[in-house]
């Protein structure tokens, strides 16, 4: 065992200990409360359409009165999945997969558009979890599906209310806090043929005082190969990925509050190992000696370390109108280092971000809110690479200002619920943009029904700015991307919900990799349109969820994704989506759950220029979950049927597909102290 294993595995325990012993004397109640956690999760069709939300309204409201088309994955739903990491969960949403990037990179496509260069926003207990760099977001094993509450998206444009990164779809993380009234502690891993992955090692702790103040703490330390198969490049090359593909997540996040004060801070080391590079063609670029553009001799290591800080204050200025200002501040630290190749890129980027928002309630059924958001990124790269060492106009720093304000009026009307949005901002280095948002919602009976209209935009990051720039293709404008949308549902009866949804989405001057510069440039307008249906069913007996998207292509003007055999789709992506995910009730509180995708038809690359088809895919998981006392313990297997799983770049680049997982023992223990 590596020197490396063995701290972190310390480290770990002794969390666990100090977790132990300062928790036990609450532990002769964990029986009781484990009890009731496990009656709370057994909810009903109509206490979940209670549940309330504010990720798209002025205030919360319950999903289906929510003013844009959102999914809610709750705990009871995480827990009963056996889901490792937030990659795991969001595999389960309507329109969204996964997609394969350069140097083993996960990111997301929605609606048959690829998210990356920054256009869907992540967040975490409402801190921006994007790479300040260039707005990516880093999935696999890294963020511990364990310490999650719930999950919130928008399936659509956000700009109005977050800006320039909420272009596609929000999504809003909340993880456990001090609700717990107490600690919980999991070891998870899964185990194929002589290897390991997602071995999770979490905490997650939480506790309201009798002085007011109340707190939360979460922690994750991993490690696991991302994949056990060979990859085989564009070339021909291949390289077993078993023992080169080790993700290393470290995080730590934890809240305080007091009164009407609220703080966070998080410490979040991603560290993965690399040896595909650009197609297992090595890096882009010319390395000062002979080995440019050849096959690794070892996996390279990627560091991603991101710290942020926050402050809230909730502050009731009258009976009509509150107001919280936010100070945020975040740091991004990203380092790169191949073995046998003399170049290290390392960047530093810090953000000082202001948001302060209110709300003016005229009446229960009319509220404003009103928002100053402004921030201030500087960035410093520190490279090897001819032509990269002054990248920002001729220096290595660079610093960029933003300014926004917006509104969102919301008015409840006996034949609909409005809500009417604008938002206005100016960035330093593409100008100033004005993006509208209306939408009507109504329910009535067991109907109801949406139409929302939503303008965003999008603004690049520095990097990318100043390498399109160096390219020769500058950026000159801000992406700007249109929705349209329409919702209807349909409670059928008490135990089951019908819903379904047409959109039409459109994003002109797109910013995408263009693998001729070897850069993101402004590469041409897409458009698409399609639909994503859901039955949501519950019983004493358990649950069922299913859903069925589907997208076509409108527009493409976009060279490097377009497929010349099909022009209703793009590389990478697949134009239909089939979700499954049933729970049944076991006596004894024990339960077994069966989720699963299946995709349609996708395009991938297997030589340079030279797009194949690829048949359907499908991934099935069962897992066992049985709670005893305070201790709870699980065991499944993932890939049931042991299919090939593929993560597609999603364009004509030199990436070919990179494997994922086959069949895998999943088994994880934890306990509630």
């Amino acid at each position: 065992m590596s020197h490396l294993k063995k701290s972190r595995i310390n480290c770990i325990v002794g969390l666990v200990f100090s977790a132990t012993l300062s928790s036990w004397p609450i532990a002769l109640n964990a029986e009781t409360q484990s009890e009731e956690t496990f009656k709370l999760f057994d909810m009903s069709l109509q206490e979940l359409l209670a549940v309330r939300v504010s990720v798209a309204s002025n205030k919360a409201r319950p999903v289906r009165e929510q003013p844009g088309v959102v999914s809610l994955i709750t705990e009871q739903q995480i827990i009963d999945s056996g889901a490792r990491n937030l990659q795991q969960i969001l595999k389960q949403v309507p329109g969204l997969w996964i997609t394969g990037e350069v140097t083993s990179i996960k990111a997301m496509s929605f609606r048959g558009i690829a998210t990356s260069e920054s256009k869907a926003l992540l967040m975490v207990d409402g801190v921006t979890q994007n790479d300040l760099a260039q707005g990516v977001i880093l999935l696999g094993n890294h963020y511990a599906a364990a310490n999650i509450k719930q999950v919130e998206i928008i399936r659509g444009s956000g700009s109005v209310i977050y800006g320039g990164q909420a272009a596609l779809m929000v999504i809003k993380v909340t993880t456990k806090g001090s609700e717990q009234a107490g600690t919980q502690v999991q070891v998870s891993a899964d185990f194929t043929k002589g290897n390991i992955h997602n071995n999770n090692y979490t905490i997650s702790s939480g506790h309201k005082l009798d002085s007011g103040l109340s707190y939360s703490l979460s922690a994750l330390i991993g490690h696991g190969d991302q994949a056990n198969d060979t990859f085989t490049g564009v070339l021909g090359n291949s390289v077993a990925l078993k023992d080169n593909s080790n993700t290393r997540p470290l995080r730590f996040n934890s809240g305080l509050s007091y009164q009407n004060l609220d703080m966070r801070f998080s410490y979040d080391n991603h560290e993965w190992q690399d040896r595909l590079g650009a197609g297992g063609l090595g890096l882009f670029f010319p390395d000062p000696g002979a080995n440019a553009f050849t096959e690794f001799s070892a996996p390279g290591t990627t560091s991603v370390v991101n710290k942020a800080a926050s402050a809230a204050y909730r502050w009731q200025v009258s009976d009509k109108f509150s107001l919280q200002p936010t100070l945020t501040y975040r740091h991004s630290s990203i380092k790169t280092e191949y073995p046998g190749r003399d170049s290290v890129n390392v960047s530093d980027t810090e953000r000082l971000m202001f948001n302060g928002q209110g709300i003016y309630e005229w009446s229960d059924k009319q509220n404003l809110l009103m928002g100053l958001n402004a921030y201030v990124e500087k960035y410093q790269l520190k490279t090897d690479l001819p032509g990269l060492s002054a990248l920002f106009d001729g220096d290595d720093k660079d610093k960029v200002e933003d300014y926004a304000l917006y509104l969102q009026y919301e008015a409840d009307s006996p034949w609909a619920n409005l809500i009417l949005g604008a938002r206005y901002e100016d960035h330093s280095l593409v100008g100033d943009a004005f993006v509208p948002r209306l939408a009507a919602t109504k329910t009535w009976d067991r109907f109801h029904l949406k139409l929302m209209y939503n303008e965003a935009f999008k603004v690049p990051q520095s990097v990318t700015f100043h390498t399109a720039k160096l390219s020769g293709s500058p950026i000159t404008r801000e992406e700007r991307t249109t929705n349209s949308e329409i919702e209807l549902g349909y409670q059928y009866s008490d135990s089951l919900m019908l819903q379904g949804n047409l959109f039409s989405s459109s994003v002109d001057d797109f910013v995408g990799w263009d693998p001729t510069s070897f850069t993101s440039i402004v590469v041409g307008d897409i458009s698409t349109w399609g639909g994503e249906f859901m039955l949501q069913s519950r019983h004493p007996w358990g649950m069922l969820d299913m859903s069925y998207s589907f997208h076509q292509i409108d527009k493409n003007s976009i060279e490097s994704i377009r497929v010349e055999a099909d022009k209703n789709q793009t590389h990478g992506i697949a134009n239909q989506k089939l979700t499954l995910n049933m729970t049944y009730r076991l006596a004894d509180r024990a339960s077994l759950n069966l989720n699963g995708t299946v995709l349609g038809s996708r395009y991938g690359i297997v030589g340079l220029n030279q797009p194949k088809k690829i048949d359907k895919e499908y991934e099935f998981n069962l897992f066992y979950r049985k709670t005893y006392d305070q201790w709870h313990f699980g065991v499944g297997l993932a890939n049931l049927f042991d299919t090939s799983i593929e993560y597609l770049e999603p364009f004509n680049g030199s990436m070919a597909a990179t494997p994922g997982l086959g069949r895998r023992l999943m088994v994880n223990f934890g306990r509630q102290l």
